[in-house]
């Protein structure tokens, strides 16, 4: 099983795995299943926007294998924002994405993250 894990202790959780069997784990995905995300063009959302952009819930969840080899959701200059059910919301900027031929061509991504907790 190839998984990479990107989370927090507190937040939004994604998950990134791929298994040999054919799972419906295979994916990426928002573990939180009550949460909310959302692709988005903004660099430097302001807190409410990324909350409402993430309730567009524009992308699917999960997130097929199949999207992440093509290239076709995830890509470099891209953001995620993401509203987790116990509160806080999350803005991933994706600032590089790295084929991973010897790892099934998954891909890597390398983030800036940003998260506000409310009050």
């Amino acid at each position: 099983m190839n998984q990479k894990y990107s989370g927090a202790t507190t937040g939004p959780r994604i998950t990134y795995e791929d298994c040999a069997a054919p799972l419906s784990s295979n994916s990426l995905r928002l573990a939180d299943a009550s949460g909310a995300f959302s692709a988005t063009t903004e660099q430097r959302p302001t807190p409410s926007a990324c909350r409402d952009t993430a309730r567009e819930a524009n992308l699917p969840n999960p997130i097929p294998l199949s999207k992440i080899r093509d290239d076709s959701v995830l890509k470099a200059n891209t953001g995620i924002c993401v509203e987790s059910s116990d509160g806080p919301v999350t803005h991933l900027w994706i600032t590089k994405v790295n084929k991973e031929p010897e790892n099934d061509n998954l891909r890597s991504y390398v983030v800036k993250a940003t998260q506000w907790k409310p009050e």
